[in-house]
């Protein structure tokens, strides 16, 4: 499973792949690798946010705020921030490739603008659905579709030993079997022996 960070903040913008595994992950950016344990994941991509608070705030569970319309400096936007949850199977992201072609999970857009976390949603039609986000939604659903892009590897990779399975029994099904022949029942009919042939003759 693996994450992509694109942040943008000051006119700079900071990329970062994050590859996790059950037990220990790696971060790669610009060339260096920083591994780490699977379970520091949020700490690790929260220290590679814009340093704002509405960004770094731990998961709560806090509700959203009622959805509104941005106020008219929103296009001002003191940060923007991308983030990816890809279904990969072990392996990295390739440096240009589209996350939306590697079978996403999620793609989730933050915003911060106006000392507020805005989250930017597509909609079916096109259009970008921009409502307002309580501080730690960013990491509520980061975990939320961490979780879900495990749960989808599990059962792929639980499909692909099914079918390995399958495939092996029906392999050894067509290899093997009992040679002799069988009466219109189905049961094997084995040749008699000399000595009961001789005495149902005499």
């Amino acid at each position: 499973m693996a994450l992509r960070l694109v942040a943008t903040h000051d006119e700079m913008t900071r990329r970062v792949d994050f590859l996790a595994r059950a037990g220990e992950s790696v971060a790669v950016e610009v060339g260096s690798t920083t591994p780490f344990t699977t379970d520091r994941l949020w700490p690790e991509v929260r220290d590679r946010l814009p340093d704002l608070a509405l960004l770094w705030s731990d998961p709560r569970g806090r509700v959203a705020p009622p959805p509104r319309e941005p106020g008219p400096g929103f296009e001002s936007c003191r940060a923007d921030v991308a983030l990816a949850t890809v279904v990969t199977a072990g392996e990295e992201l390739a440096p240009e490739s589209d996350p939306t072609e590697a079978g996403v999970v999620a793609v989730r857009t933050w915003l911060v603008a106006d000392e507020e976390l805005w989250e930017a949603m597509p909609r079916a039609d096109g259009t970008t659905d921009v409502r307002p986000a309580s501080p730690g939604a960013l990491a509520d659903l980061l975990i939320l579709d961490v979780t879900g892009a495990f749960e989808a590897l599990v059962s792929r990779v639980g499909q692909q030993q099914d079918r390995s399975h399958e495939q092996g029994q029906h392999q050894s099904g067509s290899q093997g079997g009992d040679s002799a022949p069988r009466s219109p029942a189905g049961r094997t009919r084995r040749p008699r022996s000399p000595s009961a042939t001789r005495s149902t003759q005499g």
